[in-house]
């Protein structure tokens, strides 16, 4: 194990920590990088490296290297959308890694973001656990994002309903502007009909 400039025994913890400098931490083939970052504690383990409440768990056959960015400090009063963790992970072969992350709510959905793109929509576990992996290498850039399984299982549904339906409200929307121009014999009427129901539609989208 090696730790650089600060030095912490495996297996020990270390409380109350204000880094201002880099920190190399080596557990296994995991290298964790960090710098001007708070934690009420570290704990080293053979096999994880433990910041706070998470818990990283790292399986690889070869090196990576894992710079973190960002930890939320409040994880477990995080919100819909709160960005939960940031961190940079580069492995120089195709290696699969797996990344067991420990410590989260529980039974709360999360979004895997890879360079900016979603790949994973996880569910975390009783014990706050989450996994997934990568094995496409050059630097990676990943962000794990707290969702709210109602909204986001409502979401879907209903751009799901839409898609199947679209072109059934399309017909509606012109149905409805051609009796609202009958009605008022105004075009503007018609039109304003038809972008409502279109606009309604969008809206319905992005909920």
């Amino acid at each position: 194990m090696m730790i650089a400039p600060m030095l912490f025994a495996c297996g020990s913890t270390a409380d109350d920590l204000n880094i201002n400098e880099d920190v190399f931490i080596e557990i296994d083939n995991a290298i964790f990088d960090f710098d001007n970052m708070s934690f009420d504690s570290i704990i080293i383990n053979n096999s994880f490296l433990q910041l706070n409440t998470l818990i990283f768990d790292i399986d690889t056959n070869n090196s990576v290297n894992i710079s973190f960015v960002y930890i939320n400090d409040r994880l477990h009063w995080a919100n819909e959308l709160d960005l939960i963790m940031e961190f940079v992970a580069d492995c120089p072969t195709d290696e699969k890694v797996f990344f067991n992350i420990s410590g989260l709510k529980s039974d709360i959905l999360y979004e895997i973001n890879q360079d900016g793109s979603p790949i994973a929509n996880l569910t975390s576990n009783s014990h706050g656990n989450i996994s997934f992996n990568n094995s496409d290498w050059s630097n990676k850039t990943f962000t794990i994002i707290q969702l709210d399984k109602i909204n986001y299982n409502i979401r879907r549904v209903t751009t799901r309903l839409i898609d199947d339906f679209l072109p059934i409200f399309i017909v509606l929307a012109g149905v409805a502007g051609v009796i609202a121009l009958y009605a008022t014999n105004d075009i503007r009427v018609f039109l304003g009909v038809i972008i409502g129901m279109l606009l309604f539609v969008e809206a319905l989208k992005i909920m």
